[in-house]
């Protein structure tokens, strides 16, 4: 009876044992594995390892150039970057990143469409990725021209190239195309201002005898240039629908080709002594003509047509045929020689310009 009495209190003993201090000891000893990847678009500074339970593990996430850091996935969720965790057992857990997005306005004025082609990344219908470069190209409707672009750029080219590392919205403005002389062969006046020639890109040196920098044409029928190699001035006939003529002093001076014409915009090409290149220039919308200072010194040039012209208040035709008449000022004048000028002062005509006549004595054998 007293070997069973003592057998039962051993195995009481040993029981309580188990459930001591002991096995707390044994329980602080373990530990856990701790697993971290990451999508595709960032990179984390810790991918894991195995932590005694209770350790704190802080891990963090950056996204790459164009994504941003959406979350944690797996056994831990939220957005908190960077995060602290305290290991209670094992874990797995994912930093997701995704894509910025980015979208892209265009708007249209006048008539004329916009397309669009991606030369890198990709995109959804209405979104783009973010650092997607896209290529815009303006296309004018019949009778109408591409004249700039505005919003995110202020380019006046054709073609451009746009990186999306935002939002953003562009303008294409397009004009309706003007003619110097309508179907009626009269003159319409377009053209008639101040336009300040662009830089042409091929030409950096200001000094280049050809760099011209604005260029001004009057309702009275005069012009100005001014150009590297100085200021030039006279009159300027429509020749056609898309070409001008300059002269000085009743000799041509220069020529405009291919004139292309809009409200805001001009293009041409010159031909000035040794000189042939193409301009294009956008309209002064401050400039007054009744200001201008360089009118008024503009008197020994006067021209509606190239061959017959006022130089210091006289009208002059050395290159004109006689009976030629022509409109200056909205008044006619008609070129007589020796053998026509009579009959005209006969008729009452005394707009006559009288270069060609070398003899007057007969104008006066009856005085």
């Amino acid at each position: 009876m007293r070997v069973s009495i003592l057998t039962f209190a051993l195995l009481v003993l040993m029981g309580c044992s188990n459930d001591g201090p002991f096995e707390d000891s044994n329980q602080s000893l373990r530990t856990y594995s701790l697993t971290v990847s990451n999508t595709e678009g960032g990179t984390i500074d810790n991918n894991g390892g195995n932590y005694l339970e209770g350790d704190i593990v802080t891990i963090s996430a950056t996204p790459n150039p164009g994504y941003y850091f959406t979350g944690w996935a797996g056994d831990l969720t939220g957005s908190e970057n960077p995060i602290s965790i305290e290991i209670t057992e094992n874990t797995n857990i994912s930093a997701q990143f995704s894509r910025i997005k980015y979208l892209l306005d265009i708007d249209v004025q006048g008539e004329g469409s916009v397309s669009r082609e991606i030369i890198s990344s990709s995109k959804t219908p209405t979104e783009y990725n973010a650092g997607t470069v896209l290529q815009l190209q303006s296309i004018p409707s019949e009778g109408w021209l591409f004249y700039t672009w505005s919003g995110a750029t202020s380019s006046t080219d054709n073609i451009i190239d746009l990186t999306l590392n935002s939002s953003k919205s562009v303008t294409a403005t397009f004009e309706e195309r003007q003619t110097l002389i309508s179907d009626s062969e009269e003159e319409t006046g377009a053209g008639v201002g101040k336009w300040k020639i662009r830089r042409r890109p091929q030409q950096k040196n200001y000094t280049d005898e050809c760099e011209i920098f604005d260029i001004i044409f009057r309702t009275d029928g005069t012009f100005t240039v001014i150009s590297a190699t100085g200021t030039n001035s006279g009159g300027y006939t429509y020749l056609s629908e898309n070409s001008i003529s300059l002269t000085q002093e009743g000799q041509a001076y220069a020529t405009f080709e291919d004139v292309v014409l809009s409200n805001s915009f001009i293009s041409f090409t010159l031909t000035l002594g040794t000189c042939n290149n193409s301009y294009e220039g956008d309209k002064d919308f401050n400039y007054n003509e009744e200001e201008d200072p360089l009118t008024g010194t503009i008197s020994n040039t006067i021209n509606s047509n190239g061959d017959v012209y006022f130089e210091n208040g006289t009208c002059k035709c050395p290159n004109a045929s006689v009976d030629d008449i022509v409109t200056i000022n909205n008044t006619e004048y008609k070129v007589v020689d020796n053998s026509t000028i009579q009959d005209e002062i006969n008729l009452g005509n005394v707009n006559l310009c009288t270069t060609l006549v070398t003899n007057m004595t007969d104008l006066f054998k009856d005085k």
